[in-house]
């Protein structure tokens, strides 16, 4: 497996270089991303709960805390679900394209 940041170029090479092999997305990359596109005072709150999803100690834990990150978490007017269990969506967690934002809703 290989964990990449995201850049076009190396992911493009990859096919070639590396046949087969398995591709993630950094973490601290997906986390900045997300965090470029917050209010600084939700910071903390989105930074926890990405971290519940990326700390989680099985698949199924992540899920869970995905779940409850979405439910917390709106992007771009929508609830974000699809692709939360992979760390956020990927257009998010890429940086998305410029007008998305993301907002914590109140307990």
């Amino acid at each position: 497996m290989i964990c990449v940041d995201g850049g076009s170029g190396l992911l493009a090479s990859l096919p070639t270089a590396y046949p087969g092999i398995a591709v993630r997305r950094c973490w601290a990359h997906k986390i900045r991303n997300v965090l470029n596109k917050v209010r600084k005072t939700d910071h903390p709150a989105v930074k926890a709960g990405l971290h519940a999803i990326m700390n989680a100690a099985t698949r199924r834990k992540a899920q869970v805390a995905a779940r409850r990150f979405a439910g917390r978490v709106v992007y771009s007017g929508l609830a974000l679900h699809d692709g939360v269990s992979s760390g956020v969506t990927e257009q998010a967690a890429c940086g998305g394209g410029g007008s998305a934002t993301f907002e914590v809703k109140s307990r």
